[in-house]
């Protein structure tokens, strides 16, 4: 679970009720473009797994990071870290506040501000350069009944009260 506020990724249990962190300080990172274990995120917001490698979409920094799961090793994966609009290689591109992350298991898309998408060509990190989807696109993938959200909340809120 990307846990926003607390600039933390939150791996969840209910079936033993337990949270524990696995990367974020709790801290919110002061810059952007760092990398090793043990680093403050800034605002991550979604992620997305593909086989060891956990892509993260970052906001605060208008990047995506990614987590090599074997090492727990974290680096930016795709963004220059300038809040912009501009197609480039993916560490150059630049992008607004990344704040859903997608794959198809060939290729990442990332959702930022409303209206904002970008494609991965693909997830081979040498090949990849960021572009523009220029199809409309609507949030509908972020709406989540109510009721079910109210529900995963109180169970997280439990969880987390069980393990202080």
């Amino acid at each position: 679970m990307a846990d926003t506020e607390n600039h933390a990724i939150r791996i969840i249990d209910l079936s033993t009720r337990t949270v524990k962190t696995l990367a974020g300080t709790g801290k919110q990172a002061q810059r952007h473009n760092i990398e090793g274990k043990n680093v403050d995120l800034n605002s991550p917001w979604d992620l997305v797994l593909k086989d060891d490698l956990l892509y993260i979409a970052m906001a605060g920094p208008h990047q995506v990071w990614v987590m090599h799961l074997e090492t727990a090793a974290l680096e930016p994966y795709a963004g220059s870290g300038r809040e912009d609009i501009i197609d480039a290689p993916r560490l150059q591109a630049a992008m607004a506040q990344p704040s859903g992350i997608s794959t198809d298991g060939t290729k990442l898309k990332m959702f930022g501000k409303p209206g904002r998408r970008w494609t991965g060509s693909t997830l081979d990190a040498e090949a990849m350069g960021l572009k523009r989807a220029h199809e409309p696109t609507d949030a509908h993938w972020m709406r989540v009944p109510l009721e079910a959200l109210k529900r995963a909340l109180s169970s997280v809120e439990h969880a987390t009260r069980s393990i202080e």
